[in-house]
């Protein structure tokens, strides 16, 4: 999957480019003034939002085309996949496309669809087949209340996907007994048990993300190749219908093809093409078989990175130095190759705001700069919109390579006719948040009663000398809160005085005292208070229990506390500070016995500076800590050892 993170900040220049006179007004860039008249004013991305007369102006630009590409800058921003959603129920009631097709496995998608014709409810079938990235997204979740509704009505919206990667619980729980069923579906077995057994164990090696190498690869593409061959003979057509062994086929093919992509994916050093092309390559074969022989006569979506679906990427300037797109051929290239006008591709991208992962920490995206796409829209009064590029027309602003950040929201200057259809264009970018199930919202609902909750199952912890007391804290609980409700600052208020009042009552008992501080400086920090916090943190680290544990790197926190502290003391005063009270506090605190370095690396990043700081302050705590506690040195040479690995 395609994602890129920019973290520097863009100045913006000044919005006015003409000259003025004396008591004249500011005249506008004519591109902002083209795209104020031309653009298709979206009226919201509410998927809710079923009045598509905002929409109509679409229909005339796509227009001819069976396939509809959408794209998104980087898997992280919500308010796309909300976009793309109500642009899915539009096309879907209003242009006649009933096909989706997900970038997710082809095998995995069918066994997903298959399940949610049999019944069962779309999030949790589609969750058999569709990448986490998306359905752990709680912006994800219109997409399937619709997907299932759909499924139940005269005019199904069907599920389907590309991908040669095995993405889902479907392939794990059933591609081997699948692939055997059809073995034995005939008598004899269509392949021989020696052959059979290759196929077992090239599917098996897949599965677990390893690439077969050497004979396992030759043999088992070769077993896969006589299974194939197998399906058309007429001992086959009078088990399985003809589009069963056609999809069967290319089930096999795209097996037989994803070694090569496992072989390169996390390969460093490098060329983007040679990790990137192996995966497209055969997702576009899978999409020809899509729409040629699957779906000949429909009319499909495909919802995926923009990397996959723009064409022409070795023309794109990056604008980043020491990256290019040399030599990369996406799936979109090879669909418009062979489909021509048939093919329409659309691509988000946005102006400033933050994306995420559902479990992961946002990450901002930063205004655009002056004279881009993104800032001649915001100048010229866009909201949401889509913007025609394909018949813009000589005094359109892609009449001559522009700015744009449809990919990785990094800006890149390029012919955009050349690599796309139209743009969607975001004001503000919203993240992708975490999806909560039923019971978990429920749960938190009251947010002091599932402090309670957490609070007890501490209690019961520390009761019975359990090893693991130390694990967990309240934070989450006030955290998942905040993330589910999205409350306003007088319900967050109104909130932390509750949770001050049940708090200091719960702070007496000795799994509670450091965790209740914790939480005190999680509210400081939201606050903007980094001197509160970091006192709360001081409070915390000395209500920490003095107690043996088996094996404090594993079954402690004070080393959590502490990066928490360290944390806090970068944002105000920077790394030389914090790292210097970590490799202080290392050396000579003796709670702290294990350094977890991995916030730390995460931070830091590609700045080898940094990093080379990080290990040559902690090596020498260790050092000092083994001299200041000689009885626990085999464990500091341990955790010393430890932490040279991790840095490296």
């Amino acid at each position: 999957m395609a994602a890129g993170r920019l973290r520097g900040m863009f100045r913006r220049g000044i919005l006015a480019a003409a000259l003025l006179l004396p008591g004249a007004a500011p005249q506008q860039d004519p591109r902002a003034a083209w795209l104020a008249t031309h653009a298709i004013r979206m009226r919201s991305l509410d998927p809710a939002d079923g009045d598509f007369s905002d929409l109509e102006p679409l229909k005339a630009r796509i227009a001819g085309a069976r396939i509809v590409l959408l794209g998104e800058q980087t898997h992280g921003e919500g308010s796309t996949f909300l976009g793309k959603t109500r642009l899915i129920a539009f096309l879907h009631e209003k242009m006649g496309f009933d096909v989706l097709c997900f970038e997710s496995g082809l095998y995995d998608c069918r066994k997903a669809w298959d399940e949610i014709l049999a019944g069962k409810e779309a999030w949790p079938a589609m969750k058999q087949g569709i990448f986490p990235i998306w359905m752990e997204s709680r912006q994800l979740e219109p997409l399937t209340e619709y997907l299932g509704r759909a499924a139940r009505s005269p005019r199904p919206l069907e599920l389907c996907g590309y991908d040669c990667q095995l993405t889902g619980k479907a392939s794990t729980e059933s591609l081997v007994a699948d692939l055997r069923a059809l073995v034995t579906a005939l008598t004899p077995p269509a392949v021989t048990e020696a052959e059979w057994g290759r196929i077992e164990t090239f599917a098996k090696a897949l599965l677990e993300g390893k690439a077969p190498e050497g004979e396992d690869l030759r043999a088992g593409k070769a077993a896969l190749e006589a299974l194939a061959a197998a399906l058309d003979s007429p001992r086959f057509s009078a088990t399985r219908p003809a589009a069963e062994r056609a999809f069967w086929r290319q089930v096999l093919e795209s097996l037989g093809a994803l070694p090569a992509h496992l072989a390169v994916s996390e390969r460093k050093g490098i060329p983007l093409a040679d990790q990137f092309n192996p995966r497209d390559e055969q997702g576009a074969r899978n999409m020809l078989f899509l729409a040629r022989a699957r779906y000949p006569d429909r009319k499909i979506v495909v919802w995926a990175a923009s990397m996959h679906l723009l064409r022409a990427h070795p023309s794109i300037e990056t604008q980043r130095a020491g990256f290019n797109y040399r030599g990369v051929r996406s799936m979109g290239d090879r669909l418009s190759e062979a489909l021509g006008e048939e093919v329409f591709t659309i691509a988000f991208t946005t102006g400033p705001g933050e994306a995420a992962l559902p479990w992961g920490d946002r990450w901002p995206i930063p205004p655009a700069p002056e004279g881009s796409l993104e800032d001649l829209c915001a100048r010229a009064g866009l909201e949401n919109a889509i913007v025609p590029v394909r018949g813009a027309g000589a005094g359109s602003p892609f009449a001559k390579p522009l700015v744009a950040r449809p990919l990785g929201n990094s800006p890149m200057r390029a012919d955009w006719g050349r690599h796309l259809d139209a743009f969607v264009f975001t004001k503000v970018a919203e993240p992708s948040r975490r999806r909560f199930a039923k019971e978990e919202v429920e749960a938190h609902r009251d947010v002091v009663a599932a402090l309670e909750k957490a609070a007890a199952r501490f209690r019961a912890r520390w009761e019975e000398g359990n090893v693991w007391a130390d694990k967990g804290d309240l934070d989450s609980a006030w955290e998942t809160w905040r993330e589910i409700f999205s409350p306003s600052p007088e319900a967050v208020r109104e909130a932390e005085a509750k949770v001050r009042a049940w708090a200091s009552r719960a702070a007496e008992h000795p799994a509670l005292g450091y965790r209740v501080h914790l939480l005190y400086a999680r509210l400081a920090s939201e606050r903007g208070d980094l001197d509160g916090a970091i006192a709360e943190v001081d409070r915390a680290l000395a209500a920490y229990p003095e107690k043996d544990r088996p094996d404090p790197m594993v079954h402690g926190a004070w080393q959590h506390l502490a990066n928490r502290k360290a944390m806090f003391l970068w944002d105000k005063s920077g790394f030389p500070e914090a790292l210097a009270w970590a490799a202080g506090a290392l050396a000579r605190e003796p709670k702290f016995h294990f350094f977890h370095a991995v916030p730390w690396l995460e931070r830091i990043g590609e700045d080898r500076g940094k990093r080379d700081a990080l290990g040559s302050a902690i090596a020498g705590a260790y050092g000092k800590r083994a001299a200041a506690f000689p009885a626990d040195a085999a464990r500091v040479r341990k955790y010393a050892g430890l932490f040279v690995e991790t840095v490296k």
